[in-house]
């Protein structure tokens, strides 16, 4: 498993246009970056956006951005992760929120939201 990286930045934002969950990143990079939360909120806080996400992949491009996303960081391809058992798939992501320290996931987010405000 890897950090985020700038290429995951431009994920997320394709992500973020395919699933319609601009103003839930915006709530949730502002939350981070306000520095009133402790690393525990964040962690749990990350976790429930990525679920969030997750439940809204209705269509195949969005479900195809969301595993092209995780295959990154997670250092597996999209089919392993497609194929993979779904308790080991919630596993996976539970790991990876983890894994990210608390101020990448800051950076990370505050960067997206300054990114999205310019998206129409």
């Amino acid at each position: 498993m890897r950090q985020l990286k700038s290429t995951d930045l431009f994920m997320a934002l394709r992500i973020t246009k395919e699933i319609g969950v601009k103003q839930e990143l915006k709530d949730f990079a502002a939350a981070l970056a306000s520095g009133k939360i402790n690393a525990k909120t964040q962690r749990e806080m990350g976790a429930e956006l990525i679920f969030g996400l997750l439940g809204n992949c209705g269509t195949e491009a969005a479900e195809k951005a969301f595993f092209d996303f995780l295959a990154g960081p997670l250092e597996i391809s999209q089919a392993e992760l497609r194929n993979m058992d779904l308790l080991d798939f919630m596993q996976k992501i539970r790991d990876f929120v983890e894994f990210i320290d608390v101020e990448a996931w800051r950076g990370f987010f505050q960067s997206l939201a300054g990114l999205m405000k310019s998206q129409k």
